[in-house]
């Protein structure tokens, strides 16, 4: 690779060792979606989840996760970039994971502050899976 372009590769596998998920703290918990797990999904949209009496869905936690992200970046002109890449993977009781994947494009900023990315990206999950907006600013992946 030249030095204006890098492969990005991201891997995270978790497991917890209890029985009862429910009665661990929701930040002890795995979640799956967003711009830092599975871009193309909602903010944990992927794992477990539990319906209120007026059919809203929440997300609960679960006790294994598995995620993977490879992500092409090349630079064109001086700070500003482009990427495309495939994120996959879930939040999952059990021993089988229920895969999602997203795949997008995206913007690249090396700011004074540090990187900027704009991806939209989109699940594969579904065919009518709307198009998603992630927005970082600073360290990659």
């Amino acid at each position: 690779m030249q030095d204006d372009s890098r492969l990005l590769v991201r891997g995270e596998a978790g497991h917890t060792f209890t029985n009862e998920l429910l009665e661990l703290p929701p930040s002890l918990r795995y979640y799956a979606g967003g711009d830092r797990s599975i871009r193309g999904y909602g903010w944990r949209e992927v794992g477990p989840r539990i319906i209120d009496s007026a059919g809203n869905a929440y997300a609960v936690g679960a006790s294994n996760v598995v995620t993977a992200s490879i992500e092409y970046e090349r630079y064109f002109k001086g700070p500003w970039g482009a990427a495309v890449f495939v994120d996959s993977g879930s939040a999952f009781d059990g021993s089988k994971p229920d895969l999602h994947t997203g795949v997008g494009f995206g913007v690249r900023w090396r700011s004074p502050v540090g990187p900027v990315r704009v991806d939209i990206a989109r699940g594969l999950k579904s065919p009518d899976s709307p198009f998603t907006l992630h927005l970082n600013i600073g360290a990659d992946l």
